[in-house]
């Protein structure tokens, strides 16, 4: 059967209320080894190499890879003797975050999901994304603001032109009504002669 650790090694997270002895059994491993066998068990979408990589034999209750028994020691995996260091759980606050005790938190995927963490790397990028949107706003804002200015400038030239076309057409009106007045006059002036 596969090493367990010490009750003072198991992580810091609870257990759950009523546990199988499914999960009573998981709960015998660091949370690191034990997240990988309650995956190595449930997969059901082949997401775990059984062909090459660890497999549990149902007969032994032993987690194998190839023909090498694999054993947990806390959070590292012993394989023939070779131990792959692991990464310690984070022990939880009461309200049940993890506490990174201060210390960095490395090596870590960029973010898939809305309440994914983000890595550095890719804050940067998605800041760099950002600033781009934001010089390309102020400068169509600055273009914006250019064309209203010119837009303006038109409309004031425009209204000045239409201001000076109906004071033409006033004095035009004023010349025509004139005229008319003079040709009425002359008519009169025609028809006393007459």
């Amino acid at each position: 059967m596969a090493a367990k650790t010490e009750s003072s090694e198991q992580s810091s997270h609870s257990q759950p209320h009523q546990a199988s002895p499914f999960h009573e059994y998981l709960y015998t491993f660091n949370v690191l080894p034990r997240t990988y066998i309650r995956g190595l068990i449930h997969d059901t979408s082949n997401a775990f190499d059984t062909t090459f990589g660890p497999i549990l034999e149902p007969h032994t209750n032993l987690f194998k890879m190839g023909n090498s028994v694999i054993n947990f020691s806390g959070a590292d995996i012993v394989i023939n003797d070779k131990v792959y260091k692991g990464t310690a759980d984070f022990p939880l606050t009461p309200e049940g975050d993890i506490n990174a005790g201060s210390k960095r938190i490395r090596y870590v995927s960029d973010p898939l999901d809305d309440q994914d963490c983000g890595t550095k790397a890719y804050t940067a990028k998605y800041m760099q994304h950002v600033d781009r949107r934001i010089d390309m706003r102020k400068q169509l804002n600055w273009e914006m603001s250019d064309m209203n200015k010119r837009v303006e400038s038109k409309i004031s030239d425009i209204e000045s032109l239409v201001r000076r076309i109906l004071e033409d057409l006033e004095e035009q009106k004023l010349s025509i009504q004139n005229i008319i007045h003079a040709f009425d006059k002359t008519i009169k002036t025609i028809d006393v002669i007459a």
